[in-house]
């Protein structure tokens, strides 16, 4: 029973009730262009999943749908690992593997997914943040993680376009990455800074719970489809710009 309640806990930061708030705070109050590169990189995973799935095709065992590499674990993979290559901190980086032993290990124990599918998403995502990291390392202007952005969207473009079926949940990986590249370009371009990060965290949190709201009372079209495109765009074009944008108006 301990058990069971640790791993759901351990497994939700592994899903948007969590990942957007971290990522909101840490953009609006750490660091915006760490955030909205490792925004960018989930929001690509997405794609980048769901494409790996379609080409092995290995269904899950207590559900619809395919197993191989893993989901929760790759989303997990690409956040501890892209915020500690970021950071360089030491307990950052014993936290980034403690987290991604623990989601590994829960997701092996609740029997959602094998071993294998666990270390396949390990050495998907592996690869994308050597990738990264070299290109990180090799420009480090502002400009540069837009152009990441939009070459991460293209690049989902073209997996996307080799799938016969366009998932449901690729909407929502579309909007939210036209949104952050989209939303961050606008900030430094603006060159957005406010400097009480009290503010910016009330009106971003205020906007969060706000979308989560109305999601859930919008009609199934609206959360579907374009809908979904749409409505994580605008989310994650508060979170990257228009929350700190109303701060400064607020502030005035």
């Amino acid at each position: 029973m301990i058990l069971d309640l640790f791993a759901d806990i351990i497994l939700k930061t592994t899903k948007e009730i969590f990942i957007v708030p971290a990522c909101a705070v840490g953009y609006l109050a750490l660091n915006k262009r760490i955030f909205a590169n490792i925004i960018m990189l989930i929001t690509f995973t997405m794609v980048y999943n769901t494409f790996l799935k379609y080409q092995f095709k290995v269904p899950l065992s207590f559900k619809d749908g395919y197993a191989f590499p893993s989901g929760h674990m790759h989303f997990a993979f690409i956040f501890w690992t892209a915020l500690a290559v970021q950071y360089k901190n030491k307990l950052l980086k014993a936290v980034a593997f403690l987290m991604i032993a623990l989601v590994g290990c829960c997701l092996v124990y609740k029997g959602y997914h094998s071993i294998v599918d666990v270390l396949a998403s390990i050495g998907f995502g592996g690869i994308t943040i050597i990738l990264f990291k070299i290109y990180n390392t090799s420009f480090k202007g502002a400009t540069s993680s837009v152009i990441m952005g939009i070459v991460l969207i293209f690049i989902a473009i073209m997996l996307s376009y080799s799938m016969k079926e366009f998932q449901s949940h690729l909407y929502v990986a579309f909007g939210a990455l036209f949104g952050a590249t989209i939303g961050y370009y606008l900030n430094i371009s603006s060159n957005l800074h406010v400097k009480s990060t009290v503010i910016k965290l009330v009106i971003g949190g205020a906007g969060i719970v706000t979308f989560a709201m109305i999601y859930t009372i919008l009609p199934a079209a609206m959360q579907s489809g374009w809908g979904k495109f749409a409505l994580f765009f605008i989310l994650n074009l508060w979170i990257t710009f228009l929350a700190e944008k109303t701060a400064k108006v607020c502030l005035r």
